[in-house]
């Protein structure tokens, strides 16, 4: 486990003036390509603390604020006088004493070692991150969709449906994308293949008769139809007037034009 060092307040200065230095230098000299570190911004912080001066002196007894231009002993006169400053400079104990030797640590690379072997470790990564405000809101995302949304291509999701549902679309489809992606030429071919294939086993939707054929199938009702109240009535009292010859003629002749029309348009 790493041993953490204890610097003293002038180290700390020293250290962090010599970072802050040198992240100018690379700055200069590498504008386009160079960026800040979390570590530079932890010393600007640290040196800030450290060498902060008090604006005025608070006499204890008499509620006076002077300035060292008015009396040029407060500095000294701890028992008398007590130091305001504009930001107060943060006490080098406890947790944040710690967070400015951390920046030994990160820059022999051992502060991943540290922090993954250690409490303090999470602990100092905290405030870190709080230090240099890299936390940042978690966005406000609604439960369900404002709006209708829909995904090119064949994904509709209606107002109202889940938010998290067009989440996991978004990243499954993403996923699918990336695995594209990786494969080679040889691989896609062969999964579209299957695509086509598993298309193929999928019921096919019922075709719809032609015109002709529906009118076919009528005729051929309305004849069954005529020929059964026409023998009914036969068979009990003979009252049925009708001609069920030449319907039937009539019919047949309707059916035979139908077919022979079917073939004509099929090219037989």
């Amino acid at each position: 486990m790493t041993t953490m060092t204890r610097f003293t307040k002038k180290q700390l200065i020293e250290h962090a003036q010599r970072h802050i230095a040198h992240d100018a230098w690379l700055k200069e000299n590498f504008s386009d390509a160079h960026k800040t570190p979390v570590t530079v911004e932890l010393a600007r912080i640290a040196l800030a603390s450290l060498t902060a001066e008090p604006v005025r002196y608070l006499n204890k007894f008499s509620g006076t604020c002077v300035t060292l231009e008015q009396q040029s002993n407060a500095a000294d006169d701890v028992a008398v006088y007590m130091p305001l400053y504009s930001d107060p400079p943060v006490q080098e104990t406890g947790i944040y004493k710690d967070v400015l030797n951390i920046i030994g640590l990160l820059e022999n690379n051992e502060w991943a070692e540290h922090c993954a072997s250690t409490v303090l470790g999470s602990l100092l990564e905290s405030e870190i991150t709080r230090l240099v405000s890299k936390e940042q809101p978690a966005p406000v995302v609604p439960e369900t969709l404002p709006c209708p949304v829909h995904l090119v291509p064949g994904l509709h999701l209606g107002k109202g449906c889940k938010t998290e549902t067009l989440l996991i679309a978004l990243q499954r489809r993403a996923e699918y994308y990336a695995g594209l992606d990786a494969m080679t030429p040889e691989e896609r071919a062969k999964h579209y293949a299957n695509i086509e294939a598993f298309k193929a086993m999928l019921p096919q939707p019922a075709q719809v008769a032609p015109e002709d054929l529906r009118r076919s199938f009528e005729a051929v009702a309305r004849l069954n139809n005529e020929m059964y109240r026409w023998t009914s009535c036969m068979s009990y009292n003979g009252s049925y007037v009708g001609e069920p010859e030449g319907l039937l003629k009539r019919n047949i002749r309707e059916i035979e034009r139908i077919l022979d029309r079917c073939k004509s348009d099929k090219g037989e």
